[in-house]
């Protein structure tokens, strides 16, 4: 029941940023440093997106649910992501969380976008092999 209802959350995610003029570039992306749920692209714009999906009556469940250790990896896997495509991708890239609530006696879920939610996501790490302190002065 957790991955269909997992699942659907990521539907509705895509479709909800499709109506919005978001195309999908990639979803389920699995990399060294794990997952991301959708990667979609707007004009010059990357979107990292991380779906959650509640079932509760509070759609804070799931939008919160993005703890500081998680938004740890999802910060690891754009940069990853940002090492293996940034002679692609255009300038801005955020990370956000789409946090849907679906309910049994409700025809429509409750979708709620949150933007550059997490921090410090738009600057990859450095390509090179020096140590980073080396790099500091430059």
């Amino acid at each position: 029941k957790r991955i269909h209802v997992g699942r659907l959350g990521e539907w509705i995610a895509r479709i909800h940023l499709r109506l919005r003029g978001w195309r999908l570039v990639e979803r389920n992306l699995r990399l060294s440093t794990g997952e991301i749920d959708l990667v979609v692209r707007r004009k010059k714009h990357v979107r990292l997106v991380e779906v959650r999906t509640t079932t509760s009556r509070s759609l804070e469940c799931a939008t919160l649910a993005a703890s500081p250790r998680k938004q740890a990896q999802i910060r690891r896997v754009a940069r990853e992501y940002l090492q293996r495509h940034v002679p692609i991708l255009p300038q801005e890239v955020s990370i956000d969380v789409i946090g849907v609530r679906l309910q049994r006696d409700r025809l429509f879920p409750e979708v709620v976008w949150i933007r550059d939610a997490v921090p410090d996501a738009r600057v990859p790490e450095p390509r090179s092999s020096e140590p980073r302190h080396a790099r500091a002065g430059r």
